[in-house]
C-alpha cells in the first residue's frame, strides 16, 4: 500500500499530495515570527494522526475537539496497482462515508479487509483478539501515534501486554506466531490454573472445601452418615397415631409422676405420726413430780387431787393414740391404692411407650428422608468438586507438556526460518552501523517463556539512542515487508523520534533511510522542524534532492500557514 493524497471538506486545509519513495514535512519558522511564535502546533503531528484516523485508527485528542465534528477527511491509497479512497468523518468513528468502493461501511469492516489486504491476517473467526495480531496493532508499529511508542521498539503503545507484544513482533518478523498466540494462550490458562490449585491447597480458596485428600475424607464420613441414616429408614414404621400416642404416654408419665409426688407425701406423714406414737405414754411418776412443783406454787385446797389428774391424763394419751393410729391407717391404705393407680397407669404407658419405639411418625420419616437425600446431594457435589479439582490438576500437567511441544516446535521452526531471521538481523545491524561507529544487535531467541526479542545499541541509556533503537527498527520492518514479504505499509515518523538526537545521527538517518526508501519504493514519511534540520551534517546527494523530498511546508505566520489552515 501507498498513501497518494490527503484531503479535506475544508478549503481551508492543505491538501497534501504523497510522492513513492521519501516523504518529508517541515515546519518552517517564519522570518518576521517573534519569540512568542513557536513551529509545534502547525500540523505536523497531526498529519500523522488524520492519516491514522483515515486508515482505521482512533480519533486523537485533537480530532476529538468539538472544533473538529463538521470535518471530514478523504485519503486516497493504492493497493495493488489500484487507488481507492478512504473517506471518513470525524465525527461519526464507527463507520466510513466511503471506503474500498463501499458507502456506509463500518470501520471494523475496513479494518478486517485492509488487515487481509495488507498484512494477510484475519481474525474474522477469532474470538479473543486480545493476543492475536490485528491489522490496526501491526499499523501501529509504521505509525507510531502514542508517546510510550519511542521507548521500546518492541512496544507500539504505552501500556502494550507483554503477549501482544510478543505475539505481533513474531508476525512482522515472519515467525510462526500461531505457535506464539499458541503458546501465550496456554500459559495463561497454566497461570490461571496453577494460581488457583495453589489456593485451594493452601487453603486461600474455599470454594472447593479443600484438597482432593480433604474431599475424599468429608466424603467417606458423609457416606457413613447416609449408611445409619438408610438403615434407621429401612426399619421405619409409621404409625397413623403416633402423636395422639405419644401425647397419651405424655400425660400418663406425667400423671405416675403426681402419683409418685403423693405417695412420697403421705409417706413422709405416716413417719411424723409413729414417731410421735413413740413420745406417747401415762407415766404417772411424771405427773406426781409436775403435782409437787406446782404445789410450791398453789394451795393445795386449790388443786385438784392426783388421781384425778392422773386419769385425765390417761384419757388424754390413749385418744392421741388412737387417733394417731387411726390416721396411719388411712394413709396407709391410699398408698396401697395409689400405688394399684401407679401400676395400671405404668402398664398402660408401657404399652404406649413400646409403640413408640417400634414405630415413628410421618413427619419423621419425612425428615429422615430428607436428610437421606440432603447426604445424597452433599456426596454428589463432593465429587463432582473432586473432579473438577483431578481435572485442573490434569489440566496443568497436560498443559505443562503441551507448552514444551510448542517450545520444541519453536525451536524446529526456528531454526527453519533462519533465512528470515538473519534477514531481519542483518538490516537491522545494517542501519544501526550506518548511525554508530558500533553497530546495534537485534537478539531473536527461543526459551522456555517462548520467543524472546531484545535489541541493544552502545550508549543506548541516553533518550536520544534509545530513539535510534526505534528508528532503526522501524526501517528494517519497513524494508523487510517491501523486499521479503512482498507487502508494503508505509512507514511514517513524526519529529518526536528526532528529539534529543544528535545532529549527526538526525543527517545520518535522513540518509539510510531517503536512499533505502528510494530505492527499495517503499514510502517512507518523516516530519521535522526546519530548525532541527542538520544541514551541515547532510551529505549534497541528500540536500540537492531536498526539495522533491518535501512533500508539505508549514509555518507559523498565521494560521494560512498551518496543516488545517484555521488555529483554535
Amino acid at each position: 500500500m501507498k498513501l497518494v493524497k490527503l484531503s479535506a471538506n475544508k478549503s481551508s486545509f492543505k491538501t497534501i499530495q504523497f510522492r513513492r519513495g521519501f516523504n518529508i514535512i517541515i515546519a518552517d519558522r517564519d522570518q518576521d515570527s517573534s519569540d512568542k511564535h513557536s513551529t509545534n502546533g502547525l500540523g505536523k503531528t497531526l498529519l500523522l494522526e488524520i492519516v491514522n484516523y483515515c486508515l482505521g485508527g482512533k480519533p486523537s485528542k485533537t480530532l476529538k475537539k468539538e472544533e473538529m465534528k463538521d470535518w471530514v477527511f478523504s485519503l486516497t491509497i493504492e493497493i495493488d496497482g489500484e487507488e481507492v479512497v478512504l473517506k471518513r468523518a470525524v465525527n461519526d468513528h464507527k463507520k466510513y462515508i466511503v471506503a474500498l468502493g463501499v458507502e456506509d461501511i463500518s470501520a471494523d469492516e475496513v479494518c478486517l479487509t485492509l488487515g487481509e489486504k495488507l498484512f494477510g491476517v484475519s481474525v474474522r473467526e477469532v474470538k479473543d483478539k486480545s493476543n492475536h495480531p490485528t491489522y490496526r496493532t501491526l499499523a501501529s508499529y509504521f505509525m507510531r501515534t502514542d508517546d510510550g511508542a519511542f521507548s521500546d521498539p518492541f512496544l507500539c503503545f504505552a501500556r502494550q501486554k507483554a503477549l501482544s507484544r510478543d505475539n505481533n513482533t513474531a508476525f512482522l518478523l515472519g515467525l510462526n506466531w500461531q505457535l506464539s498466540v499458541k503458546f501465550s494462550q496456554l500459559k495463561s490458562e497454566f497461570k490461571k490454573l496453577d494460581s488457583a490449585n495453589k489456593a485451594i491447597e493452601t487453603g486461600a480458596f474455599d470454594a472447593f472445601g479443600g484438597t482432593v485428600g480433604d474431599l475424599n475424607s468429608e466424603k467417606i464420613d458423609v457416606e457413613l452418615q447416609l449408611a445409619e441414616k438408610m438403615k434407621r429408614l429401612e426399619n421405619f414404621q409409621v404409625h397413623e397415631d403416633y402423636r395422639d400416642i405419644q401425647a397419651k404416654a405424655d400425660t400418663l408419665t406425667k400423671e405416675i409422676h403426681d402419683i409418685i409426688n403423693e405417695i412420697t407425701i403421705n409417706s413422709q406423714i405416716v413417719e411424723r405420726y409413729k414417731d410421735s406414737l413413740k413420745n406417747e405414754n401415762g407415766d404417772d411418776i411424771k405427773i406426781e413430780q409436775i403435782y409437787e412443783a406446782a404445789g410450791a406454787v398453789f394451795e393445795k385446797s386449790s388443786l385438784r387431787t392426783l388421781d384425778e389428774v392422773i386419769n385425765f391424763h390417761r384419757d388424754v394419751v390413749l385418744n392421741r393414740k388412737n387417733y394417731l393410729e387411726s390416721e396411719i391407717e388411712l394413709y396407709v391404705t391410699k398408698n396401697r391404692a395409689l400405688d394399684n393407680k401407679m401400676e395400671k397407669l405404668s402398664n398402660e404407658r408401657a404399652g404406649y411407650l413400646n409403640i413408640l419405639k417400634t414405630h415413628g411418625a410421618l413427619d419423621e420419616y419425612t425428615k429422615l428422608q430428607d436428610e437421606v437425600n440432603k447426604s445424597k446431594t452433599k456426596i454428589a457435589d463432593i465429587e463432582s468438586r473432586i473432579s473438577r479439582l483431578t481435572e485442573i490438576k490434569s489440566r496443568i500437567d497436560d498443559i505443562r507438556i503441551e507448552i514444551s511441544d510448542v517450545i520444541s516446535k519453536m525451536w524446529q521452526e526456528y531454526n527453519g526460518d533462519q533465512p528470515l531471521i538473519s534477514t531481519a538481523i542483518r538490516l537491522f545491524n545494517s542501519n544501526s552501523r550506518f548511525l554508530y561507529e558500533q553497530p546495534g544487535t537485534l537478539s531473536i531467541d527461543v526459551d522456555k517463556e517462548g520467543y524472546k526479542f531484545k535489541i541493544d545499541i552502545k550508549k543506548a541509556g541516553s533518550d536520544g539512542v534509545s530513539s535510534m533503537k526505534v528508528f532503526c527498527y522501524d526501517l528494517m520492518l519497513a524494508e523487510y515487508w517491501s523486499t521479503i514479504r512482498h507487502r508494503e505499509f508505509p512507514l511514517f515518523h513524526d519529529s518526536k523520534i528526532f528529539a534529543d538526537v544528535d545532529p549527526r545521527q538526525v543527517a545520518k538517518a535522513l540518509e539510510i533511510s531517503s536512499s533505502k526508501a528510494e530505492s527499495l519504493d517503499f514510502q517512507y514519511i518523516c516530519s521535522m522542524n526546519s530548525g532541527y534540520m542538520p544541514y551541515d551534517s547532510l551529505p549534497e546527494e541528500f540536500t540537492d534532492n531536498l526539495s522533491k523530498y518535501i512533500i508539505a511546508r508549514f509555518n507559523d505566520k498565521d494560521e494560512h500557514g498551518t496543516l488545517l489552515g484555521v488555529t483554535f
